[in-house]
């Protein structure tokens, strides 16, 4: 359940309030739009640890910041 509420909120970038309804709609799953917020905050903390930042310079003083999983 939670894999597929955060690839809902997550992937497809829909609302956590429409991830609600979508899960209750499709799936029969009453979930509130917090208990989405509050999965997808407590995923991204675990998950940051393992990501890898990299900072490339562009003119200007311009800067793009790109997550690569390790």
């Amino acid at each position: 359940m939670l894999g597929l509420i955060l690839s809902y909120y997550v992937n497809y970038g829909i609302s956590a309030a429409k991830t609600a309804a979508l899960m209750y709609d499709i799936h029969g799953i009453k979930i509130s739009k917090q208990t989405i917020l509050n999965y997808a905050q407590a995923v991204a903390a675990n998950v940051r640890p393992f990501l890898i930042i990299i900072r490339i310079s562009f003119p200007a003083n311009w800067w793009v910041t790109k997550l690569i999983c390790a």
